[in-house]
């Protein structure tokens, strides 16, 4: 194989896995073959790709909020584990990763709940990892929000962590998740998690 314009004195063998890379300044430099194409696009071989939901059969209700204290979005599904390896109670919503630093995008339905908030808490240390953005959704005008949580954390080994909600407002079967009744499941959160390293 030649890379263009290095040269016949810079060629590698068809078969080889070096690949000659002349940089601007005509230094050329070699990379293995399984190092080139294990980081095009920016991939790497150790991010892992999770993720959890909370899911109910079609027709259910996602019940009224607690108001005034910070409560668990009862998370009930693991969809994709990658690690093969996350542990989650689906009675409370608490779920175990292995040892790590990740990237969570977390999507949580809400109804007529006032001002509402979303955190990613640490059970066992009793410490927040992540808080997010201010949300409302008027329980007046009877609306709906989806709120979003987003960033990097790390955890250790053996710490349950949790997806909780603040809002101020409670009282409707329809707080926690409405009800479309189309013959599939009603989910009202989605955690994607990625495994950085």
């Amino acid at each position: 194989m030649q890379i263009k314009n290095l040269g016949s004195e810079k060629t590698t063998a068809e078969n080889s896995d070096i690949i000659a890379i002349q940089q601007a300044d005509g230094v050329t430099c070699h990379i293995t073959r399984e190092n080139f194409l294990g980081n095009v696009g920016g991939a790497t071989s150790a991010q892992k790709y999770i993720q959890l939901s909370e899911t109910f059969p079609s027709g259910s209700k996602g019940g009224s909020a607690p108001v005034n204290a910070w409560s668990a979005r009862k998370l009930n599904t693991i969809k994709t584990d990658d690690t093969g390896t996350v542990v989650l109670d689906s009675s409370t919503g608490v779920f175990l990763l292995p040892a790590g630093i990740y990237y969570i995008n977390a999507t949580s339905n809400f109804y007529a709940v006032g001002e509402v908030k979303l955190r990613l808490q640490n059970i066992t240390t009793n410490s927040t990892l992540l808080i997010g953005s201010n949300g409302y959704c008027s329980y007046n005008d009877n609306s709906y929000t989806d709120m979003q949580l987003r960033g990097r954390f790390t955890v250790a080994s053996g710490e349950s962590l949790a997806l909780q909600y603040y809002c101020r407002v409670g009282g409707s079967i329809y707080n926690l998740g409405t009800t479309v009744q189309d013959g599939s499941s009603e989910t009202w959160t989605i955690v994607d998690l990625s495994k950085i390293s």
